[in-house]
């Protein structure tokens, strides 16, 4: 086998262990950057071998998903109840109705501020805000040209890993 070939077929096992190794989504020209550090190699191989990885996957409980503009590792759907068994035993809390009102709330308005979110929900919300700041759903993206100049705030790329949407488009599709 020559050195190429064997570089070729070493491919998914880097790209998986790449996507394994980070919590952030990584596009196919991420991992082309990141394994073009160490081998030349064309994107189309990356393509390739990201495919070769679905197909392996298919018999596995997790896959490549797309998200936030990038893949990620992902226990597949079907293994839901079992994650959230998981995440209850292990104390890890859901989010409130009300801290999913305000997320849903930045989702779709953003950016927003924290007195135009409570206007919206007609109560004081910061500790929600803030609650959504901790579990990095949401994130500061600057300041309103307005009195005050309060703090704008978005979701954040965690917030579309976390529900599986590959950008904020698919929020109006």
């Amino acid at each position: 086998m020559s050195q190429l070939e064997e570089i070729k077929s070493q491919l998914p096992l880097i790209i998986e262990a790449l996507l394994f190794a980070t919590p952030e989504p990584l596009s196919p020209e991420e991992l082309h950057r990141i394994i073009g550090t160490i081998y030349e190699v064309p994107i189309s191989w990356i393509y390739d071998a990201i495919k070769e990885l679905k197909i392996a996957y298919l018999t596995r409980a997790f896959e490549i998903r797309e998200a936030a503009g990038g893949l990620v590792l992902q226990s597949k759907e079907s293994y839901s109840p079992f994650l959230e068994q998981l995440n209850s035993t292990h104390g890890r809390a859901e989010l409130s109705p009300q801290a999913l009102e305000v997320l849903s709330i930045i989702a779709y308005r953003q950016p927003i501020t924290r007195s135009e979110i409570d206007n919206i929900r007609g109560v004081e919300s910061s500790h929600l805000v803030q609650q959504l700041i901790e579990r990095n759903l949401i994130e500061a993206k600057g300041r309103k040209e307005s009195a005050g100049r309060p703090t704008l705030f978005a979701t954040s790329n965690n917030f579309l890993k976390l529900f599986g949407l590959r950008s904020l488009e698919e929020l109006f599709a």
